[in-house]
């Protein structure tokens, strides 16, 4: 079947069945389901839009995380809950629909219909900038992740440590696009303003390893500036970034052992050592700092 509409078609009992749905689980603020796809000639196909046939019912906000499985068309919500969440958010420029059903996620459970709901074209010799494309969307995620954690109530903070990981990685990966137009202050400037509040290990290690990713790919492309990349500079630039007003005491640690590692795989032995023996000595400080504080917190409260 075709037709001269270059819209999308909801299936004529697609709005009945996701009001049915939501009537039957008035726990759930949100009804979305499967797609199918259309041609952009018009035909309508049985195979499943993007991830669409990947949804469940119930709390999908770790779904809603690692996977798009919903379509802002394909999604019902009640209209009582957009007055508490919010709407869509006006400063981002790509995954308006992505944050708010995030938003929604944190603290409501859905319901999917398996059965599809609708078809969305797909158009064909779309030409698009991939880098502005990319760049808008991990602005995006950035945003969206960084507001997620600010509201994360008390009974969601076993995902703290995935949005931190999230976070990082998609500050680290805006910051990888405009290396080449960067000099050396502003990529400081930049460095000391990645998200150092991560509470999780895990991102720590990220933001640690990809810090010093960051600094041999600038080194490449600013050849004439290596001089900022010697172990004078590095040593000053590690101390900047690893000011206690701004990470944790551990991240000196980390990053000193991946300068280390990124040495060693240059074949520059004796710096990757010298680098990984500072790291080494560093997380014995931080580890002894930990346990000196925690000695101290045990006085207070047997005092108390």
């Amino acid at each position: 079947m075709t037709t001269g509409s270059t819209s999308d078609v909801w299936l004529p009992d697609k709005l009945a069945v996701q009001v049915a749905a939501l009537e039957a689980d008035p726990d759930a603020v949100l009804c979305y389901g499967r797609c199918l796809v259309m041609t952009a000639e018009g035909e309508r196909t049985d195979q499943t839009y993007g991830e669409s046939d990947q949804g469940r019912s119930g709390d999908v906000f770790g779904l809603f995380l690692e996977r798009h499985v919903i379509m802002e068309p394909a999604a019902m919500v009640r209209r009582g809950v957009l007055d508490e969440v919010g709407r869509f958010d006006p400063e981002l420029r790509a995954g308006k629909d992505t944050d708010l059903f995030l938003r929604i996620a944190l603290r409501y459970p859905a319901v999917y219909i398996p059965e599809p709901l609708m078809y969305v074209r797909q158009h064909g010799g779309r030409r698009t900038n991939e880098a502005a494309a990319l760049e808008r969307s991990l602005h995006a995620r950035s945003r969206s992740i960084g507001k997620l954690l600010v509201m994360l109530p008390p009974e969601r903070e076993s995902f703290r440590a995935k949005l931190s990981l999230l976070l990082v990685g998609a500050r680290l990966k805006t910051l990888k696009l405009g290396l080449e137009s960067l000099s050396w202050e502003a990529l400081v400037a930049e460095l000391e303003a990645l998200p150092g509040e991560a509470a999780a290990d895990q991102a720590e290690a990220q933001l640690a390893q990809g810090t010093a990713s960051l600094l041999r790919h600038w080194g490449r492309l600013h050849p004439e500036q290596s001089d900022h990349l010697q172990v004078a500079g590095l040593r000053e630039l590690v101390e900047r970034l690893s000011a206690p007003a701004k990470r944790p005491a551990a991240h000196a640690a980390r990053l000193n052992t991946a300068l280390g590692l990124n040495s060693l795989r240059r074949g520059k032995v004796g710096e990757g050592l010298a680098w990984s023996c500072r790291g080494l000595r560093r997380n014995f400080i931080a580890w002894a700092g930990q346990i000196v504080w925690a000695i101290g917190k045990t006085y207070e409260r047997k005092r108390a």
